[in-house]
């Protein structure tokens, strides 16, 4: 995986419904390649009931499971696959029940480098 600005595009379909797309852009430095584990496969929620719980990490793919106990029972699996240094697709399953309420998500994910990072991104 390179170094500098990449464009992210998610969709997401959640309890049937699809989400329209959404795009961010991001600079990846140096810094982030060296925890490339924390970089591409964070969880959005971690704390004493939410833990990663599974973590592998090959050259080409990064795979990882979360899972969260107590009022927010939740367990979402995500795999990344690099085309290139340039490029990856992948996939985020969420699973659970979260008071009361049955939690059924996928989102999908490609990630493209789009050029050199600029001004003050990533700091």
């Amino acid at each position: 995986v390179k170094t500098g600005l990449w464009k992210t595009t998610t969709t997401m379909t959640r309890n049937g419904q699809t989400m329209p797309p959404r795009t961010q852009t991001r600079c990846v430095t140096q810094k982030d390649l060296d925890d490339i584990s924390n970089t591409f496969s964070k969880g959005k929620i971690e704390n004493d009931q939410c833990k990663r719980s599974d973590f592998k990490e090959s050259k080409s793919s990064l795979h990882w499971k979360y899972e969260c106990t107590g009022q927010f029972q939740i367990v979402s699996v995500g795999d990344l696959k690099f085309q290139n240094s340039s490029r990856y697709t992948g996939k985020v399953v969420t699973t659970g029940n979260v008071m009361g309420h049955d939690i059924n998500s996928e989102t999908e994910m490609t990630g493209e480098r789009v050029g050199e990072c600029s001004g003050k991104q990533g700091e």
